[in-house]
């Protein structure tokens, strides 16, 4: 009888890549070609989510991951690199799988800007696959031991050409045979040998289904009731529709105003991104927050939003646009409504 077993793919927009140029796409390949081995099978499926992040996405879509019964996951979020991502978080997302039984490989594809520098976020993932015993994968290594650099790699210093899908393909597959065999990989660059401070305070994550789209236009304002307890910093996320026409939203929470910025610099055309849709509520407050979001005049690009209006029906005017469910890191949501 054929072993079948379920790797995932979960990351950002290199995962997401869908043409010749994707290490998807190979390891397709890869699972159709398997049909020839009498031995086992692994089926390939993957979660992605363009110009999303580790603390935002990854963070906030584990129990879809995890509802998908993988036996491996590589982690793609080092591609999307950010300093603020606190140990915490990374934390959280390897321990909800690890402690499931999970194998995780952590693919470190990472950027031109951080192709000669050993980042924060890089260094703790490193140290936290060894302290688990999880493989990691960095792209650079595997590329300077065949004579390669970023400009074969990558098409546009961040997404991968054919050369570097073939070489990230060519080196999961051979760590899952590892994997099956009991060992774990480090194909990784030298980082600081201080010790790893396990958190001792846990991420709380809470999701609330809104089972539709809604949207909150000019003079209207969504509503949200929280509730959290001190300790923690807390923080309201959800999926959005961003696009050239995405505004900046104003936020009062007790009297005080800020400006949360949905910019994306890839904000070119239409799609789902995860943004917040609080300020990061800091882990001395405690208590019942009232959070008021209403759209201001100013929108990403107003050249391109103008161009677009001339050119076609494809702006329906300036709104916040969410979608799915609203997401909670470390507090809970008693009440939501748009006036």
């Amino acid at each position: 009888m054929i072993e079948e077993k379920k790797l995932v793919i979960y990351g950002a927009s290199v995962s997401a890549q869908s043409k010749e140029d994707s290490f998807w796409q190979r390891l397709k390949s890869w699972q159709y070609e398997q049909v020839k081995n009498k031995n086992g099978f692994w089926s390939i499926e993957r979660l992605t989510f363009p110009s999303a992040f580790m603390s935002d996405a990854a963070l906030l879509n584990l129990d879809h991951v995890i509802a998908m019964n993988p036996d491996v996951v590589v982690l793609d979020w080092l591609s999307t690199e950010e300093q603020n991502c606190s140990f915490e978080k990374i934390y959280h997302i390897y321990e909800e799988l690890c402690g499931r039984g999970i194998d995780v490989i952590t693919l470190a594809a990472v950027r031109l800007d951080t192709w000669d520098n050993v980042t924060l976020q890089y260094e703790l993932c490193l140290k936290l696959s060894k302290f688990l015993k999880q493989s990691f994968l960095d792209i650079k290594v595997l590329a300077e031991q065949k004579g390669l650099s970023w400009k074969d790699l990558t098409r546009d210093g961040v997404h991968t050409s054919e050369v570097g899908a073939g070489i990230i393909s060519e080196a999961i597959i051979q760590e899952i045979y590892e994997r099956d065999t009991g060992n774990a990989n480090y194909i990784c660059r030298d980082v600081s040998d201080s010790a790893l401070a396990i958190p001792q305070i846990r991420q709380t994550i809470s999701h609330v289904e809104i089972g539709k789209e809604v949207r909150v236009e000019d003079k209207q304002r969504l509503i949200l009731k929280l509730h959290k307890n001190a300790g923690k910093s807390a923080q309201v996320w959800c999926l959005q529709t961003v696009g050239p026409y995405t505004p900046k939203v104003k936020c009062t929470i007790e009297g005080r105003v800020s400006e949360i910025v949905l910019f994306d610099q890839w904000c070119k055309f239409e799609r789902f991104a995860f943004k917040p849709l609080s300020p990061e509520l800091s882990s001395d407050r405690a208590g019942e927050f009232e959070v008021s979001l209403t759209l201001t005049k100013s929108v990403l690009d107003e050249s391109l939003l103008k161009q677009k209006i001339e050119q076609s029906a494809y702006c329906e005017g300036v709104m916040l646009r969410i979608h799915d469910r609203i997401s909670l890191v470390n507090c809970t949501l008693k009440g939501w409504e748009v006036v």
